[in-house]
């Protein structure tokens, strides 16, 4: 019992802990301090059998019982470890069970990125922005996947993903800043100078969008210019 007491201390609330903003429970935590319990328990149980190893019926029926408890625990072991393959079936696995798990599906997201699985992230961090608007490290999760479109030139689709994100959190003058600068890679150069005045509006002081606005401009001035020329 001391034994179990001591490994278990660590998860008892003494220390604050990331889990602990969802739940008090986590059931792994047990797996050190089980030693002690196994030990309590199958000890007696290994004495026994060696002591009375008699060649009867009955003494065959309960090796062949423990046997078949063994295997099942085996099977049960395999099945499990499964979730623990990689972080992509852990956090799938999590949010299966537990939809409004927030951190999972946050999680998931970015193991998501890291494998390349850019739609699924997409959906992943959608989910819960959806879920919950309030919290903005989901509309981060959103602007980092947008950014990542955005490098690879995918800029239309960096653009609905910015807007996304611009249309859950229409005051920060970041995301209508990223949001001008992919319209302006993907040639609506309008909507561009639209976004730069919406960030210019949240945060005078924010340059990025001034310069941005500027060149944008210039390109929209230039491409007027042509159009009326022909």
């Amino acid at each position: 019992a001391l034994f179990y007491a001591i490994t278990i201390s660590p998860t008892l609330g003494f220390g604050n802990n990331s889990y602990m903003e969802y739940s008090f429970v986590a059931d792994r935590y047990q797996y050190l301090s089980g030693i002690g319990l196994l030990v309590l328990l199958l000890a007696p149980l290994a004495f026994g059998f060696k002591r009375f190893a008699v060649k009867t019926p009955a003494a065959h029926a309960g090796r062949a019982g423990v046997a078949a408890l063994l295997l099942a625990c085996g099977v049960l072991t395999y099945a499990q470890a499964h979730v623990y393959r990689d972080e992509i079936a852990l956090f799938s696995h999590v949010v299966s069970l537990n939809p409004a798990a927030h951190s999972a599906h946050y999680n998931l997201g970015i193991a998501l990125m890291e494998e390349g699985r850019l739609e699924e992230a997409e959906t992943a961090y959608k989910a819960e922005v959806r879920r919950d608007s309030t919290d903005p490290k989901y509309i981060q999760a959103v602007n980092h996947l947008a950014s990542l479109h955005f490098n690879e030139g995918r800029y239309e689709k960096a653009a609905e993903l910015y807007g996304y994100s611009a249309s859950v959190a229409p005051t920060d003058a970041e995301t209508q800043q990223n949001l001008g600068s992919a319209l302006a890679q993907s040639g609506r150069l309008r909507e561009a100078v639209q976004s730069f005045e919406r960030a210019l509006a949240l945060d005078p002081e924010l340059e990025m969008a001034r310069a941005n606005m500027r060149l944008a401009l210039k390109k929209l001035g230039e491409r007027d210019a042509g159009a009326a020329g022909r």
